[in-house]
């Protein structure tokens, strides 16, 4: 009974990522018109935690951990799943005319993880952040990072 049991649930994910998919062709792909640059993690104005995920989209299962604010990364605009955001950045409309959610893959920066009963510091790499947790640099910023010895 337990094999049987997850058989249905490994049939109703691979269902579930089929149909999205289908409804979303360009999900988990670079955002075609926009290159890299470099972002600023930020949580203002709701103080909420800066969620880092595996995956473009907002399911609790993918959480890394969080970032705090004001951290510089290098980072590129990707296709995710819809979110609510501000400014519209949890939607935006594809080049292939579906809705999507404006992500970020962040190549590297350190997160807080949760480990048992510590919070630790790690460094993560190619993960997500969505777009209404980073905002653009200022030019010290950018200078600040390019002069940087880390």
């Amino acid at each position: 009974m337990i094999a049987s049991g997850a058989g249905i649930v490994v049939g109703s994910i691979e269902s579930v990522t089929r149909y999205y998919e289908k409804r979303e062709p360009l999900y988990g792909k670079a955002v075609e018109s926009k290159s890299g640059e470099l972002k600023v993690t930020d949580n203002y104005p709701d103080n909420k935690p800066i969620l880092v995920r595996s995956e473009p989209n907002t399911n609790d299962d993918n959480i890394i951990g969080w970032a705090e604010p004001g951290i510089t990364v290098q980072a590129r605009a990707w296709h995710g799943h819809v979110y609510p955001g501000i400014n519209g950045l949890g939607e935006f409309e594809g080049a292939d005319g579906n809705s999507y959610g404006l992500w970020f893959r962040v190549v590297g920066l350190p997160v807080y993880v949760k480990k048992g009963d510590q919070v630790v510091r790690e460094a993560v790499h190619n993960v997500y952040i969505a777009g209404n947790f980073l905002r653009p640099t200022t030019e010290q910023e950018k200078t600040d990072f390019y002069t940087s010895s880390e």
